[in-house]
């Protein structure tokens, strides 16, 4: 489901996220965390780092990293942006994930 999650991030980035979602239900911490970073971005902050939190405890190390400079530097940082972006079109695709949330 990950992988689906991923291959499908360029060609239909809502049925991506159900994907994210579906593995980050089943534990998947690579999956936790990008659910997690792509929701604190776009619908909730504190939603999003509940899955990053869960990824932490799944061992996911990027994910610790985020929580430790989410504490430290509050909201406005959260790791994995970079990678998010590349996965959703960059700032623009973000822009257009939100939309679709919304």
């Amino acid at each position: 489901q990950y992988n689906l999650g991923i291959a499908l991030c360029d060609s239909d980035p809502r049925t991506a996220l159900n994907w994210l979602k579906q593995s980050a239900q089943q534990n998947h911490a690579d999956a936790q965390l990008l659910y997690g970073t792509l929701i604190a971005q776009t619908v909730s902050t504190a939603e999003g780092m509940h899955w990053v939190t869960l990824a932490a405890r799944n061992g996911n190390a990027e994910a610790k990293e985020c929580i430790e400079l989410f504490n430290k530097e509050g909201a406005a940082a959260h790791a994995e942006l970079g990678r998010m972006q590349r996965c959703f079109g960059g700032p623009d695709g973000l822009r257009d994930l939100h939309r679709t949330l919304r």
